[in-house]
């Protein structure tokens, strides 16, 4: 987790810390297993998310839409063709992308490492800062 805090703290030169409540840390670096793959799905929540992948896999490629999801209606089914990117998992490689976002994942058995990255204005006694939890 320090590595992945340090890099966001040299490309973005702003405070980078794990989320806390009354002085206790959040937990962040979530393990995560998946092998039948994952439905399309958004989050409501403006975070990024990032994945690291544990094991070289054949397959488990994530799928991100360019297209935010839109209930009620993509809460039905899953109809229309849209925009969309997908990235082959490489083992310590990490893809950042807006958790609003549509995605999902083929399947292949893959175990990752991952958090939440947040955003929390700064409030005249602290910075701005990047927060991370699980």
């Amino acid at each position: 987790m320090e590595r992945v805090m340090d890099k966001l703290r040299s490309v973005t030169d702003m405070e980078v810390r794990l989320a806390s409540e009354d002085d206790k840390e959040d937990f962040a670096g979530i393990l995560g297993a998946v092998d039948r793959g994952i439905g399309v799905h958004a989050d409501h929540a403006p975070y990024v998310t990032w994945n690291i992948l544990l094991n070289a896999v054949p397959g488990g490629d994530t799928i991100v839409y360019d297209r935010q999801w839109q209930a009620p209606d993509d809460d039905i089914e899953w109809r229309k063709k849209f925009p969309r990117d997908s990235c082959h998992p490489q083992m310590l490689q990490s893809h950042p992308f807006k958790a609003m976002e549509a995605v999902g994942r083929r399947p292949g058995i893959r175990f990752t490492v991952c958090s939440f990255i947040g955003f929390l204005p700064g409030d005249g006694s602290r910075p701005d800062a990047l927060v991370l939890w699980s």
